[in-house]
């Protein structure tokens, strides 16, 4: 591969020195400790082995060789510039995001080592690596939903940073419970943002309804009209109470708890209400009428709506006319104060004018000879014929009021097991 050979070449000095170096530190027993317990030694030479088949792959730029043969070296005996070793091989495979986090580990224990300090170039390396990498930022709706990229959890939302992806495709998966899952597939490019957004919906299951008889019934979820019945619809997971209604049955009412995929099926069986039956009843000292609406409220307004008396349609004329008289008296009012303010003003003006104006004077004497005059006269008989009519009508409404309650007075209204009978 001719990006590994630069890679190898680029760091050079760092295999060929710091790894050995690295070695040395990290394999070879301190001066005065006495000798360890056979398994110790054991592992060491283990570790030992690994170690320099890692170094051997390296030599031939078998990268892949190598990190396996170094990540097995750091699990029997886990030292610092083991690490190192295994974030170099991880950059050179273009593993940027697990180089970025051995690196930060082994910054985090170089500290405690007594061998060469490869901090910096680490630091660097962290550096050179940041602006290879790419970044997806995820915005989720519901809160704590877990979120996963490639099978690997990243978080739960709200995330406060973006998440550093190796350059490519990967694959999103975003969990809560109580939600349907969300996947997606997103492609990552080096030094640049991607940003994803999802809102994961609610869980439903199968709610099915039906009706016997199903004329006319109306399927209601929590006192919300959902459509006519049968009903079937696929309804976020919950608790509801389901109402079917229909006229002339009983209201059927029934809990139902949707928490499963299997859903919910409700069979409901309209119970219908009893109907009177109507014969002509008995009745004596009078003609008898016997109706049998198709309800009581269109009885009700039957017997409200009858014919008026000649009393009732002079009185809203008069009334109404008597309403115009006042809008017309309050015009002549408005406009009358306004005319004799300017004339006010006229007269201040043509006795403070010098020498004297005698256009104010003309203006001002028709004002208030004339124009004034005239809105005064306007606005009482506007006001006296507001009084007229508005009495007048008043007078004849209540007529027609006394009229009508004389009229109900002599019908006899009488509702009984087989019917209503109105009496005249």
């Amino acid at each position: 591969m001719r990006m590994t050979v630069q890679l190898s070449n680029a760091h050079s000095r760092v295999n060929g020195v710091l790894i050995s170096v690295a070695l040395l530190s990290a394999l070879t027993p301190c001066v005065g400790v006495q000798a360890e317990e056979s398994d110790q030694a054991a592992a060491k030479r283990t570790a030992r082995k690994q170690f320099e088949i890692g170094m051997n792959r390296i030599a031939e730029e078998d990268y892949h060789g190598a990190l396996e043969a170094f990540e097995e070296a750091h699990r029997i005996r886990p030292k610092p510039h083991v690490l190192y070793n295994i974030a170099m091989c991880q950059k050179a495979l273009f593993l940027y995001t697990q180089a970025l986090e051995t690196f930060e580990h082994y910054l985090q224990r170089a500290g405690d080592t007594p061998t060469p300090d490869l901090r910096q170039p680490a630091a660097k390396a962290i550096s050179q690596i940041e602006q290879l990498v790419g970044r997806l930022r995820i915005e989720a709706i519901p809160e704590d939903a877990t979120i996963s990229v490639d099978g690997q959890r990243e978080g739960t939302t709200p995330l406060t940073s973006p998440i550093l992806l190796n350059p490519g495709h990967h694959t999103v998966r975003i969990e809560a419970a109580g939600y349907q899952p969300y996947e997606s597939g997103v492609t990552v490019v080096s030094g640049a943002e991607v940003r994803l957004s999802a809102e994961l919906l609610p869980k439903s299951a199968r709610l099915s309804v039906n009706c016997t008889p199903a004329n006319e019934a109306v399927v209601r979820l929590n006192d919300l009209e959902v459509g006519p019945c049968p009903y079937s619809a696929d309804v976020a997971y919950g608790d509801y109470t389901v109402r079917v209604e229909a006229p002339g049955h009983r209201v059927f009412t029934r809990q139902a708890a949707l928490e499963s995929d299997q859903g919910v099926e409700i069979n409901a069986i309209l119970e219908q209400l009893p109907q009177p039956d109507l014969e002509h009843p008995g009745v004596s000292g009078g003609s008898a009428v016997v109706i049998a609406p198709k309800s009581l409220t269109e009885l009700n307004k039957s017997i409200r709506t009858g014919k008026r008396s000649k009393y009732f349609l002079p009185g809203v004329i008069a009334a109404s006319a008597g309403l115009c008289g006042a809008v017309v008296g309050l015009i002549f009012n408005i406009k009358g104060q306004r005319d004799y303010e300017k004339a006010l003003e006229l007269k201040k003006d043509w006795e403070n004018s010098v020498p004297t104006n005698d256009s104010y004077r003309v203006r001002y004497n028709k004002l208030a000879n004339e124009t004034v005059p005239n809105d005064q006269i306007g606005m009482i008989i506007g006001y006296a014929s507001a009084a007229a009519l508005l009495t007048t009508g008043t007078i004849l409404l209540f007529k027609d009021h006394r009229h009508t309650q004389k009229t109900s007075k002599r019908m006899d209204v009488t509702l009984s097991p087989t019917g209503l009978s109105i009496v005249f």
